[in-house]
C-alpha cells in the first residue's frame, strides 16, 4: 500500500536498528546489528537493556543496574581479547549499549559445533590460553567477570585462520576491593545471576555467583 513503517522505533541515538542477533531468554536484554544512520561501514551491536518490559520494581532495578555495570567495567578494561562498547544512551525501552563487536565472531559454543572437528589440538590449547590471559589481564585490574562460559566468548578466524577469541557479556562483573585502578573505585557485584544469565550458561558458573552470593575473587572466573 506504500506505507512505510516508522523508523522512530528502530533508531537508537545515530543507529539504525537492523536485526535482531539475540534476545536473551531471560528478557534482560536484546543484541541488534545496528548500523550508523550515514556512515555506513560503521557497524555496532546495540545491546539494548530491556528494563522497560520488566514486571515489578526490583526488577527493573536489576536490568538498570546491569547496563550500568558493564559499561563501567568495560570502560577500564582495554585489551584486544575484550569486546570495547561505547558510552551507554536511551531508548524507550532502556539503557542502550553499543558493544564494538565483530559481526563475523560467534559465541565460542556455536563455533565449536561449526567446526571443531576441524580443530587440531594447538588450536584448541590456543583457544583455552587466549581466554585464560584475558582474565588474567582482568584480574590485574581486579575485575572479575563472575558468568564466564561459551557464551561470554566470542570467536573469529584472523586471516591466518587462527581462531581468535573476545570476551563479553560483563553485566554480572564486578572490581574487587583493593588497589585502584586508574582511580576506578568498587563497583559490586550482582546478587541476580540468574536474571541475567541464560540458563545455558548457568552450568559454568561458581556455585556462589548462582546461589546470590557477592563474595569470591578470581577463582569464580576459574571455575
Amino acid at each position: 500500500a506504500g506505507i512505510r513503517p516508522c523508523q522512530r522505533a528502530r533508531r537508537v541515538g545515530d543507529f539504525l536498528l537492523d536485526t535482531l542477533v539475540f534476545d536473551s531468554p531471560t528478557g534482560s536484554y536484546q543484541d541488534w546489528l545496528a548500523k550508523h544512520a550515514t556512515v555506513d561501514k560503521t557497524i555496532r551491536f546495540a545491546r539494548i537493556y530491556m528494563v522497560a518490559r520488566q514486571s515489578t520494581l526490583e526488577q527493573r532495578s536489576v536490568i538498570q543496574h546491569a547496563a550500568l555495570r558493564e559499561f563501567r567495567l568495560l570502560e577500564h578494561l582495554d585489551h584486544p581479547g575484550i569486546v570495547k562498547a561505547d558510552p551507554p544512551t536511551e531508548c524507550e525501552f532502556g539503557p542502550v549499549l553499543f558493544l564494538r563487536r565483530d559481526p563475523e565472531a560467534k559465541p565460542l559454543d556455536h563455533f565449536l559445533r561449526d567446526e571443531a572437528a576441524a580443530l587440531t589440538v594447538a588450536q584448541r590449547l590456543d583457544i583455552l590460553r587466549q581466554i585464560a590471559e584475558v582474565m588474567r589481564y582482568a584480574h590485574g585490574k581486579k575485575i572479575i567477570h563472575r558468568s564466564l562460559s561459551p557464551q561470554s566468548v566470542l570467536v573469529k578466524r584472523g586471516r591466518d585462520g587462527r581462531p581468535v577469541i573476545q570476551v563479553f557479556n560483563w553485566q554480572t562483573g564486578a572490581k574487587l576491593p583493593g588497589a585502584s585502578s586508574s582511580g576506578m573505585t568498587q563497583i559490586s557485584a550482582t546478587l541476580h545471576a540468574n536474571q541475567l544469565v541464560e540458563d545455558s550458561s548457568l552450568v559454568y558458573l561458581a556455585p556462589e555467583a548462582i546461589a546470590g552470593n557477592a563474595d569470591g575473587g578470581g577463582e569464580m572466573d576459574v571455575f
